[in-house]
């Protein structure tokens, strides 16, 4: 029989195990500066991109909600530029060196517009509620409604030839562009789809709705709804999937550096979220009252888009 003593003693240390493991995955906090206001009073910001210095985002204008704007500006401060404006609702934009690019959600449209302003072109019409913009050498693609689903579909970023690489994609909520592959997040799956086009293939299933992607450094992260937020971390050639985070609430945005992944979360108000790719605790990095709508980052910050009526982009220093 065994004594009595022993069994306890496998008890605590079977908790104190346990205890470990959750302090190892669950968000900690620590002091962090406050973050600087990019921009302010801006309506619903969201659609955050940056590059070469220069933010770009999407806000409200005018009464109702019915247009928005495709912005830019400095990304250290200043006066926003109008680019575009449309019926984007809920757009999506993606930029190059010499033009920013959106989805025009009611107009089933998209478009591109030079950097430095001027006209807008339209480089794909009849498109069924177009979304989820990545663009990578010089490919842009895109999600449009189908009767199954979703399609992914690629064009040239100039315009041209729009090519159909998959079909029926159910609950297409992401996608992540990596030179020979398109990265889909589809109701729990994560897909693998080849930019040349061909047999896809499924690296991940089973671990929650995916809601959000990113690619960095040779991996795929996923950040899961189940019910609370997962981060997850997926080989882009395959291989075992694991977990790298856990956070409360339904994740809104996720970006990732060389080495961290950060992304924000709502429900109890909104929050911002960073761990190493390695995994580890959670570095809780914002919290407050305001949803961030939309992440983005360079190599000194995350900027997070913020609030409704009276919207703000912040930015944080990244840790």
């Amino acid at each position: 029989m065994r004594h009595p003593r022993i069994k306890t003693c496998s008890i605590i240390a079977g908790i104190a195990v346990l205890t470990a493991l959750a302090a190892w995955l669950l968000p900690r906090k620590r002091p962090a500066p406050a973050p600087s206001v990019v921009v302010s009073g801006v309506i619903s910001p969201s659609s955050l991109a940056v590059d070469d210095a220069t933010l770009f985002f999407t806000a409200f204008v005018g009464e109702g909600k019915n247009t928005r704007v495709l912005f830019s500006m400095p990304a250290g401060g200043g006066a926003p530029r109008r680019l575009a404006e449309g019926q984007m609702e809920t757009p999506s934009v993606a930029v190059d060196g010499s033009a920013a690019y959106f989805t025009s959600y009611g107009e089933g449209s998209v478009s591109r517009v030079p950097r430095a302003g001027g006209p807008a072109q339209v480089i794909a019409l009849e498109q069924r509620h177009p979304n989820s913009l990545a663009i990578e050498s010089g490919q842009l693609y895109f999600t449009a409604r189908d009767p199954q689903g979703r399609s992914l579909l690629k064009l040239p970023v100039s315009g041209g030839t729009i090519t159909t690489l998959a079909l029926g994609l159910r609950d297409l909520r992401s996608i992540a562009a990596q030179p020979d592959a398109i990265f889909v997040a589809a109701g729990d799956r994560l897909i693998k789809v080849p930019a040349a086009g061909g047999q896809s293939e499924t690296l991940l299933s089973g671990r929650g709705m995916l809601l959000e992607l990113a690619e960095s450094a040779g991996f795929v992260f996923a950040a899961a709804a189940a019910p609370d937020t997962l981060i997850l971390r997926v080989p882009a050639e395959g291989g075992e999937a694991l977990q790298i985070a856990a956070s409360p609430g339904r994740a809104t945005a996720l970006v990732a550096s060389e080495d961290r992944v950060y992304w924000s979360t709502r429900g109890d108000g909104g929050r911002v979220f960073a761990v190493s790719h390695d995994g580890g605790s959670a570095e809780e990095l914002m919290a407050g009252s305001d949803v961030p709508a939309s992440l983005a980052l360079d190599e000194a910050h995350v900027y997070v888009a913020l609030g409704e009526k009276s919207g703000r982009i912040v930015k944080l220093a990244r840790r």
